[in-house]
């Protein structure tokens, strides 16, 4: 393999190909580098331009990317603000154990549908409640099987029940 060293003129291309919108090693390929090198330069984070310096090589290769994502984010809350509360930032990409926004996004919709259906059960059952007051024994035989009930898991941690 060739020593991790990349011409400035190559480098100029790779990073304005990835902040325009290029996968990193589409552009790599585009600006001329072998896509080889080029995984290898990011695998083991060496800095491109002075040999086995501080891993700037890599660091930048990320900041292009985080760039491009963060102005096609920008643009899409820009234009459709609810589309990207549920499919905009971090979809790319994870950084560090956060969790996708748009999957946070996805999940809460189900817990408030969840708990909007907890809500309508627990309004039926006053209703019947209400319903069987001349029925004392009925009334608190439904009381006493409702009591048994437990919430659904995802529910109660969501809604502090």
């Amino acid at each position: 393999m060739a020593p991790f060293r990349i011409d400035t003129n190559k480098r100029k291309k790779l990073l304005a190909f990835i902040r325009g919108g290029g996968h990193p090693e589409a552009a790599a390929v585009a600006a001329g580098l072998d896509l080889d090198w080029f995984r290898e330069a990011m695998r083991l984070g060496k800095d491109g331009g002075s040999g086995f310096g501080k891993a700037i090589f890599p660091v930048e290769v990320r900041k292009a990317w985080a760039i491009a994502r963060l102005a096609a984010d920008v643009k899409m809350h820009q234009a459709k603000p609810a589309e990207w509360l549920k499919h905009g930032p971090g979809q790319a990409f994870s950084i560090g154990g956060w969790k996708r926004f748009g999957e946070l996004a996805k999940q809460k919709e189900r817990e408030a549908k969840s708990w909007d259906s907890m809500r309508e059960v627990g309004e039926f059952l006053a209703w019947c409640m209400e319903g069987l007051e001349p029925f004392p024994e009925a009334r608190k035989a439904l009381g006493e099987r409702v009591a048994q009930l437990e919430p659904p898991k995802q529910l109660g941690k969501s809604s502090g029940m």
